[in-house]
């Protein structure tokens, strides 16, 4: 059984996506799973940067919002070779 859910936002913002994430948030809340988000998309993730989504104000109140509460990865990777 799935007891945890992340969502990782790549390319740019676009009109909609907040409701998605509320979605998401929301059908993981209801299925007592937890939901995280990684914070400006892939860069969250080599970061280990993430927030807990479910149990938090921070998915309320989302939906006339614009782009993305938890960002996305365009122009935030930078790759030091």
């Amino acid at each position: 059984m799935i007891k945890k859910v992340a969502i990782l936002v790549n390319g740019g913002d676009v009109s909609g996506l907040n409701p998605v994430i509320r979605a998401i948030v929301r059908t993981a809340e209801n299925k007592n799973i937890e939901c995280y988000g990684f914070i400006d998309g892939y860069k969250g993730l080599l970061e280990n940067n993430y927030v807990r989504l479910d149990k938090s104000p921070i998915s309320s109140g989302i939906l006339q919002t614009g782009g993305s509460i938890i960002g996305s990865s365009t122009n935030t990777i930078v790759f030091n070779y």
